[in-house]
């Protein structure tokens, strides 16, 4: 939405107990319009670049902010419904000069299962906020429906006018000018309809 591409997890290549370690840095924050990542996110192919600093598309700033030498890159997209929702980057291949067409389609894979994972996060933020608003709803609900002791000595109380009697058997009769009695209303009507044993 503001089109910058940021990241602040990164794999190092690093284990512990067979498990790879994502370390969190300082937060690298640049447009969308600068760097391979960029190209990536905006266009959606794929980038594999031997050699990073002889392609006029690279952005340097990154290693100076970081203080690492880039080497070369393998840029993916992340892609959920047809839509580029995030990039995903390989840097500096252990062995061997560039990465190779293997190395693409293993990395596609790995793209495939990061899209999965950030639509199964999204969906559940999403039901999350649906339960909160919906917990938040019926506790308004709760409260509003819950009478006070002196409301309900109130509507113990109530009698209908006997004009009100008649007319409320009509067809037309309209409730709105009666807004004050409602809720003595409603309950004549539930007696006259169910009966009082019930109610």
């Amino acid at each position: 939405k503001n089109k910058e591409l940021y990241s602040d997890l990164f794999d190092i290549g690093e284990e512990k107990e067979g498990k790879p370690i994502f370390k969190k840095t300082k937060e690298i924050r640049f447009s969308i319009e600068k760097g391979i990542a960029g190209q990536v996110a905006r266009t959606g192919e794929v980038l594999n670049i031997p050699d990073a600093y002889a392609d006029p598309r690279f952005n340097r700033e990154v290693d100076l902010y970081t203080g690492y030498t880039t080497r070369n890159i393998l840029c993916m997209p992340i892609v959920s419904r047809g839509s580029v929702i995030g990039v995903v980057q390989m840097v500096n291949k252990i062995s061997g000069s560039a990465f190779s067409k293997t190395d693409e389609n293993n990395f596609k894979m790995f793209a495939v299962f990061c899209a999965l994972a950030l639509h199964c996060a999204n969906m559940y933020h999403r039901i999350r906020h649906s339960e909160c608003i919906y917990r938040v709803t019926m506790e308004k609900l709760s409260y509003h429906s819950i009478c006070t002791a002196e409301e309900w000595q109130d509507l113990m109380r109530f009698s209908l006018p006997v004009r009100l009697c008649k007319e409320i058997e009509l067809f037309h009769f309209d409730i709105g000018p009666f807004e004050n009695m409602w809720p003595g209303i409603f309950v004549y009507m539930v007696h006259r309809s169910c009966g009082t044993s019930w109610y």
